[in-house]
């Protein structure tokens, strides 16, 4: 079942950005625009102590290289969205 965070921030930025495409074999990575950026959205449930998870895959990871790149952390208390350029820890996840 999709997630309830996800498609109200998928609404936003339909809305602001008219044009957005999912990735192809992605669920998570989305087109903004004419390739203006690529979105990789996570999500995590707040598990007891405050604790968060989220999986990165290194193939999407691999999909955002190149491009003007986001990852975006959603969580399930309702807080903010946190976008995460993917440039600024590209040098992380190269191996």
């Amino acid at each position: 079942m999709p997630n309830d965070r996800k498609i109200k921030l998928l609404k936003i930025f339909e809305e602001r950005f008219k044009k957005i495409k999912k990735l192809p074999d992605s669920q998570s990575q989305f087109i903004i625009g004419d390739d203006a950026a690529r979105v990789y959205i996570r999500y995590s449930k707040v598990h007891p102590g405050g604790r968060t998870f989220f999986g990165l895959r290194k193939v999407d990871l691999q999909q955002l290289e190149g491009h003007n790149s986001f990852i975006c952390f959603l969580l399930d208390d309702n807080s903010p969205p946190v976008f995460v350029p993917y440039s600024d820890f590209e040098e992380l996840f190269i191996i």
